[in-house]
């Protein structure tokens, strides 16, 4: 696990632009289970691309007319509960794609979801 003095100004980046960051897998099941309309998740990360590329790359995506309802984000090294969780439930929803789940172990992700389905 990361130190907080470390991550907050990485998780800050989103919470900024209107993410908010979950903390436990309780908060991750009660939002995934029960949210409707669209929802977009950012697995957040310490790494070298979350910085360079995944933080810019889903700021620039949001500055639209048209974005999801919901922005949510768990930390990856820090939040361990809330990804596992993340992962978990949306491992299910793409088991049609197999080969997609290599990508939802990565330590930088997103998912973009309608009716979180």
């Amino acid at each position: 696990m990361y130190p907080i003095e470390l991550t907050k100004p990485m998780a800050m980046e989103l919470e900024n632009v209107g993410f908010k960051s979950l903390k436990s897998a309780d908060e991750v099941a009660d939002l995934l289970n029960k949210k409707t309309g669209t929802t977009l998740v950012v697995v957040n990360s310490v790494c070298g691309c979350a910085a360079a590329n995944a933080r810019p790359g889903v700021i620039a995506a949001i500055k639209n007319e048209k974005k999801p309802d919901n922005l949510v984000t768990v930390f990856a090294g820090v939040d361990g509960d809330a990804v596992r969780e993340a992962r978990n439930f949306f491992s299910h929803h793409i088991q049609v794609l197999r080969h997609q789940w290599v990508y939802l172990k990565m330590a930088t992700w997103f998912i973009l979801s309608k009716d979180t389905k």
